[in-house]
């Protein structure tokens, strides 16, 4: 019989552990992870993005900079969304972004199918974005509205610890040149070139002058120590812009006949044509060999190149020229004629803008070796062009409005469309007439009626009701007057060019609701372009950018079927502000036959609009003065005898009638007077911009990008000026959450004539 607990003195025997192989196992787990490393993962890093900033490697901060964004799609799945850039300009500088007004999103919608390693370019246009000052993000976000799931992303910071984009910044006010050429060198020769000239928002001004002895910058812009060079830039024609914001920051665009000007897009010419149309400065040369200029391109051109090739004589030795036909466009100038009286080089103007054309190839061989004053001449005469009013009005809304030392700060054109009765306050005597009327009713009044009844236990129950009732009424006198309805204004100014049928406009656009809520904008323009206007700074911070009138962020979608705005927050009772420029069709051309008396320096002749819409209240400007004109029905006409008495003046005594002058403010409190009050304010700011920018304590400042010189005619051209609220002018109406709201349109008019 086995003992009991014999079990218990029993033990397995012992079994040693073998010693752990760590050899064998990292010989295994090595390859395992290194292809984990090798072989991509699914979800966002399949999709990978890179950004490129500028033009041909080179971009101007502080105004709109083209972002050309890479997508390779390294996975098997379709990626559809938006392409989107944003800044975040205060946390770069350790500020919270909420003091700021709310971010602005640039996007572009995208749609980008497995790549095999073919890499696809989108181009998204941004504004108020400085990479030297800002963080910012290139993202691509999943959905039809881009609010879904962020698929890939890139962050910069300001510092460039992470950079992980390509684009030099142009130095504040060198002139910024690009050149497309069949020579790889192209115009990159004029980089470093000393002109004479700087660049400003407003266009190409005359450089800052030096004082002899102290060697310091004199006058507005004092303390500006840079002198202004070329940046020259040679691209190709897949690298230019295909919207007219890609070259705000561009003083002239060179083209080359014998590139391939034919590969260029739709988009990409009329992003030129409506750039040109908006005062830029559009310079198209020929070469030996001929070249084809695409029709899209040479229907705005004053000329066209034969193809035949003739010698001619340049400045370093001989050369080709081609044969230019002029087309008999209105204000075509013949600058420069070969022996045998050929045009060589000949300009006019096309909308606000001018266009140049060269029959021979200044970026060639012989001008490269050029040098000397004659250079220096001819140089500044193909990079400047004639005055515009469009980028003057332009660069306030694209850099902001300076304020110093609490004194005034330029008058904006998103300004103008704030004068609207249902922003004004109460006046004085109505909020005490009510506040009395409140006081009366809430105490002596109930009193002696409760008194009356002998019931002076029931103020408990009597005050409240009375602050309900009274309450209650207040907002609905207040909703009645505000109005309960949801209405757009637009101030709006559209500039071209005798004979030219297109216009360049740039609107200021508010946005009224009554509730505080957010909306969808359509613009219903392919050619539009908008954003938020720029804030007021003061002491070199933001001021004036977070207002009670926004809030949440706002999604600025370019597209080719039209832009629109996407989640635009307004509170109650408010009207929040954008701007928007855009290429318009005027339906028809504004002709002249205005002729100058050398004797009297009075011109003559006639004035006929043939274009679709209604001009009211005409002036025309000629040699320093104004000639009152009338109105101009559609087909109508206006002779100019040279027996008027003139109004002396620029621009800053711009003549309106003056049934638009300010409405009082009784008046105001009529809807119907808003469009005036926006006429007034409208004509208020173009004689704003014909005065000097000295008189704010922008004298003393260091950046010479914000001296304006005050807006004249170009020698040889007289300017016709015209009223219009008819709502089509500026564009097709403004779409909000898919309906026409009410709108009050203003615009003015100016149009550049050829005085011969």
């Amino acid at each position: 019989m086995p003992m009991i607990g014999a079990t218990r003195h029993h033990r397995e025997p012992h079994r040693r552990r073998r010693p752990i192989n760590y050899p064998a196992i990292l010989g295994v787990a090595l390859p395992l992870l290194a292809a984990m490393a090798v072989v991509p993962r699914a979800g966002a890093q399949d999709l990978a993005l890179h950004a490129d900033l500028g033009v041909g490697g080179k971009y101007r901060a502080g105004s709109w900079i083209p972002v050309t964004v890479t997508a390779l799609n390294h996975g098997d799945q379709n990626y559809h969304g938006q392409i989107q850039v944003f800044a975040d300009s205060l946390s770069a500088q350790g500020q919270s972004p909420s003091l700021d007004r709310p971010t602005e999103v640039f996007a572009v919608p995208a749609s980008i199918p497995p790549s095999q390693n073919t890499p696809q370019r989108f181009q998204v246009y941004t504004r108020d974005l400085d990479p030297t000052r800002d963080n910012f993000t290139v993202q691509f976000a999943e959905g039809d509205r881009g609010e879904g799931r962020i698929a890939a992303k890139i962050v910069t910071t300001a510092n460039y610890h992470v950079r992980p984009f390509s684009g030099t910044a142009i130095p504040a006010g060198d002139l910024f040149v690009v050149g497309v050429g069949s020579d790889p060198v192209g115009a990159s020769f004029l980089s470093g070139l000393r002109l004479g000239l700087r660049h400003t928002p407003a266009g190409v001004q005359p450089a800052l002058k030096l004082d002899a002895n102290s060697q310091q910058a004199v006058g507005p812009g004092a303390g500006q120590l840079h002198t202004p060079t070329v940046q020259a830039v040679a691209a190709q024609p897949g690298d230019l812009p295909d919207s007219a914001a890609g070259y705000r920051g561009v003083d002239a665009v060179l083209l080359g006949a014998d590139a391939a000007l034919d590969s260029l897009s739709d988009a990409q010419i009329q992003a030129l044509q409506m750039w040109t149309l908006s005062g830029g400065r559009l310079v198209v040369y020929g070469a030996g060999s001929g070249g084809a200029v695409p029709a899209a391109l040479q229907q705005f051109l004053p000329a066209r190149f034969a193809g035949d090739a003739v010698p001619i004589s340049l400045p370093s030795g001989p050369g080709v020229a081609t044969r230019m036909i002029p087309t008999g466009a209105a204000g075509v100038e013949i600058r420069q004629k070969a022996p045998d009286g050929t045009p060589l080089m000949l300009s006019g103007r096309y909308g606000a803008g001018s266009v140049l054309m060269i029959a021979y190839d200044p970026t060639s061989a012989p001008f490269r070796a050029w040098t000397g004053p004659a250079q220096l001449s001819f140089w500044r005469s193909v990079v400047t062009g004639g005055s515009a009013l469009l980028p003057y009005a332009m660069q306030t809304e694209e850099r902001g409005s300076p304020r110093f030392y609490g004194f005034g700060y330029r008058s904006r054109i998103s300004d103008i469309v704030l004068h609207v009765p249902q922003l004004n306050a109460p006046g004085v005597l109505t909020v005490a007439i009510f506040l009395g009327l409140y006081i009366i009713i809430l105490v002596p009044l109930n009193y002696f009626v409760l008194k009356k009844i002998d019931r002076r236990e029931w103020a408990w129950i009597t005050i409240p009701v009375l602050v309900l009732v009274v309450s209650a009424g207040a907002y609905g006198v207040a909703y009645a007057a505000k109005g309960g309805s949801l209405f757009v204004n637009r101030a709006t100014i559209v500039e071209t060019s005798a004979g030219t049928s297109q216009a360049a406009a740039f609107s200021g656009c508010g946005l009224f609701s009554s509730h505080r809520t957010t909306y969808d904008l359509d613009l219903s323009n392919p050619t539009a372009i908008a954003a938020d206007s720029a804030p007021i700074h003061t002491y070199n911070r933001s001021w004036g950018g977070a207002t009670a009138s926004s809030f949440d962020g706002v999604r600025y979608v370019s597209s080719g079927s039209g832009s629109a705005v996407r989640g635009f927050g307004v509170n109650m009772w408010s009207m929040r502000t954008f701007d928007v420029q855009s290429l318009v069709d005027l339906g028809g051309t504004i002709d002249s036959s205005l002729k100058n008396n050398s004797q009297t320096n009075m011109c003559a002749g006639s004035i006929t609009n043939h274009t679709s819409y209604a001009l009211d209240n005409c002036a025309l400007y000629w040699n320093g003065s104004w000639i009152t004109l009338g109105d101009l029905a559609p087909g109508g006409s206006a002779a100019v005898t040279g027996n008027e008495n003139p109004i002396t003046g620029g621009f800053d005594v711009f003549p309106f009638d003056g049934r638009y002058h300010a409405p009082s403010p009784k008046a105001n409190a009529d809807r119907v007077h808003s469009t005036a009050g926006m006429k007034h304010a409208l004509a208020a700011f173009a004689k704003s911009l014909g005065r000097e920018s000295s008189e704010s304590y922008e004298y003393y400042g260091v950046d010479p990008e914000g001296v304006r010189k005050p807006f004249s005619a170009a020698t040889g051209e007289a300017l016709l000026v015209g009223w219009s609220t008819d709502s089509h002018i500026a564009g097709p109406p403004l779409k909000v959450d898919g309906q026409t709201p009410a709108q009050d349109d203003v615009t003015l008019v100016v149009v550049h004539i050829p005085v011969r």
